[in-house]
């Protein structure tokens, strides 16, 4: 049986002000190490599958913060929306972001700067 999960990932990777978002800044200072993420995301289930980028971007109410390590999303045909919020203060302009859950089927990666585009 296949399972249709569609996780949907936004990763706002500017400073943006913990008011604005109500979640915790993920602070990134050193390239070599690795940094679990899980305790620092907000999650947002899409029950019907039909937000859009736009309508979760002007719309944050609906996030709730997880502060898991790993947060279960559980085998859903739901959509989930993801966000966190990264300040860079490593040298590299190189983030690799690694998701480690193998009953996905589909990825897609948002990447909003202060501006909001």
């Amino acid at each position: 049986m296949r399972f249709s999960t569609l996780f949907r990932l936004l990763l706002l990777l500017n400073i943006i002000p913990n008011l604005l978002w109500a979640q915790d800044t993920i602070r990134y200072s050193d390239a070599s190490k690795i940094l679990s993420v899980g305790k620092n995301v907000s999650i947002l289930e899409d029950k019907k599958n039909a937000l859009t980028i736009d309508m979760v971007l002007h719309d944050t109410k609906d996030f709730t913060n997880h502060h898991q390590e790993v947060p279960n999303l559980n085998i859903s045909p739901s959509s989930f929306w993801v966000k966190m919020v990264v300040a860079n203060n490593s040298n590299s302009n190189d983030l690799v972001l690694s998701l480690e859950y193998p009953t996905l089927d589909t990825v897609e990666f948002y990447s909003v700067g202060t501006s909001g585009t």
